[in-house]
């Protein structure tokens, strides 16, 4: 089989892997926010203090942007 049939086939079925894994994310995140109450009060108390720890949230974003820069093909 060629490279091109091996990618059509193989499209699909990764971007469904995706979505399975980042629905498994947010489900592991929401029963750790109801089973584990530190990780809701720490969350809770992260949203309030927000407007302080805004160079916090842009130094993550950019830290997830450059890890995933080298990833990616030309």
């Amino acid at each position: 089989m060629s490279a091109a049939a091996d990618a059509r086939i193989d499209g699909p079925m990764r971007r469904s892997r995706n979505r399975l894994s980042f629905a498994l994310v947010i489900v592991l995140l929401v029963a750790l926010a109801v089973f584990v109450p530190a990780v809701l009060y720490f969350t809770e108390l992260a949203l309030r203090e927000l407007r302080f720890m805004w160079w916090l949230i842009l130094l993550l974003a950019g830290a997830i942007w450059l890890l995933a820069l080298p990833g990616k093909k030309e």
